[in-house]
């Protein structure tokens, strides 16, 4: 069916889509669960819309949309109006014991890239790469980027070993997917085989078992290993034994996991039952609690911290389990609530989204595990998302509040002013960045680690670049 749209300009029209893509090409990614919604622009009511990855035939409809093919731009259409998305906008490289030694990249409309932050974690983008114009996703490890092409090609930058720099010989043509550990990439090709490199202790080096096989349909990350789901819903992984490289033989015989998601040491897997298993270092949560390891009403895994997983039943709740010091115990309080959309998790602390509009967190105090009483008090945040010890929500008039660790983003008071029609917040472990419906980007936190983005600011406008959070070229209309 084809329906002509009768949307104004773009980002004009009376759509209007919140929240930012998904992360899942960066072990960061694990920390957060992303998804879009969509409202009347002048009202600021929910309203259905449908939801449709450019390069599939059918739409999704509902008010909010779970992201899990990020790397692909995603149309919606409501209200007579339709929009696109542009794939995830900004990803970031991390430090966990330094202040100030972490970086963040933007994707720019153009299909090219532009770094900021510490130099020597991926910072400063090489020359030659700043003249692609074809980049279609990004993927970062612990002090490197790394990038895909239209036509297949990869390249990286920042530390050589720890991904940053691609090995003589090691030439891909049919990249369809990247992701990183914390000093590795690895690559899904078009032919179901994958391929890594980096630091061969964190999966840089996929053993023979792995190399051989061709109907890998998806990989994933946790800070020291990969996974990999097969066609015949088995999982596969490889890198640090000890902290979910081994699939245990009982859960390797599984052939019904459909999502995967990592922390710093462990696997936690779905399946299509909705009951979840998982592997890996038990001091990062591998080992389920009974009660929870029995449930069939899981719906979603979610954000996951240090060393804790969570994720959310059928009926709304949130289950968490892990080291309770990390956020891997849900207070009683919030544990009752059955609205609850999604999970942000920072180091030691997590926040969850209300379908009401409220946010909720639990863990450390002073790294975000108390919402700040003004903060709760609202009931319009769309977005949460979180660097390693302070959380960003976005609300429905475009504004952003914080709360956390202050020298990790957790007061973005300097920039309030500049923090107005915003679309979507992304963030490393110190600063975060605010993707405005103008274009442009808004920085705060770390300054070092990426809080000052006045040099990408510089090399964007020099350029004639642009961070836009919607396609602004006319879509031609809804096909489907």
């Amino acid at each position: 069916m084809t329906q002509k749209s009768t949307a104004a300009a773009a980002g004009q029209g009376p759509l209007l889509v919140m929240g930012a893509r998904d992360q899942r090409s960066s072990y960061l990614g694990t920390h957060m669960s992303l998804s879009l919604s969509a409202f009347d622009r002048t009202t600021l009511q929910p309203v259905t819309a449908q939801w449709r990855y450019v390069d599939e035939p059918n739409a999704v409809g509902g008010t909010s949309f779970k992201d899990t093919r990020p790397w692909v731009a995603l149309k919606v259409q409501a209200l007579g109006d339709s929009v696109t998305i542009r794939p995830t906008h900004i990803f970031g490289t991390a430090s966990y014991t330094t202040i100030g030694y972490a970086a963040l990249t933007a994707h720019l409309e153009r299909g090219m890239v532009l770094a900021w932050g510490t130099a020597g974690r991926g910072g400063k983008v090489p020359p030659t790469i700043l003249t692609f114009d074809d980049v279609t996703e990004v993927a970062a490890t612990l002090s490197a980027f790394a990038l895909r092409r239209s036509n297949g090609r990869i390249d990286a930058w920042g530390v050589g070993t720890a991904g940053g720099l691609v090995p003589d010989g090691f030439v891909m043509t049919d990249a369809v997917r990247i992701t990183g550990t914390n000093g590795a990439f690895a690559v899904l090709r078009a032919t179901g085989q994958v391929a890594a490199w980096g630091d061969a202790t964190v999966g840089g080096q996929p053993p023979a078992a792995v190399q051989v096989l061709d109907d890998v349909k998806e990989i994933y990350s946790n800070w020291n290993a990969f996974a990999a789901v097969r066609k015949t819903g088995n999982v596969v992984a490889w890198g640090d034994a000890a902290h979910g490289g081994a699939v245990p033989p009982d859960i390797a015989a599984l052939a019904d996991i459909v999502d995967v998601r990592g922390n710093a040491g462990a696997f936690c897997a779905l399946r299509a039952n909705k009951t979840v298993v998982a592997w890996g270092s038990e001091g990062n949560a591998s080992r389920i609690p009974t009660e929870i390891a029995a449930r069939s009403d899981i719906r979603e895994l979610v954000g996951a911290s240090y060393c804790t997983f969570a994720v959310i039943t059928e009926k709304g709740n949130v289950l968490a389990w892990g080291d309770p010091k990390y956020g891997g115990a849900v207070p009683q309080d919030i544990a009752t609530l059955n609205d609850i959309e999604e999970v942000a998790s920072a180091h030691v602390s997590c926040a969850a989204r209300r379908s009401n509009g409220h946010v909720v967190a639990w863990g450390a105090a002073a790294d975000g595990g108390t919402v700040p009483p003004n903060i709760a008090a609202l009931d319009d945040i769309v977005q949460i998302t979180s660097t390693y010890g302070a959380f960003a929500a976005l609300r429905k008039n475009g504004n952003v509040v914080t709360w956390g660790n202050v020298q990790k983003g957790g007061d973005s008071s300097a920039v309030a002013s500049q923090l107005q029609d915003v679309r979507a917040v992304y963030g490393n472990t110190e600063a975060f960045a605010a993707v405005l419906a103008s274009g442009g980007v808004v920085t705060w936190g770390n300054a070092a680690g990426g809080g000052d983005s006045s040099s990408f600011k510089s090399l964007a406008n020099g350029a004639g670049l642009t961070l836009t959070y919607e396609e602004t070229a006319p879509s031609g209309g809804w096909q489907s």
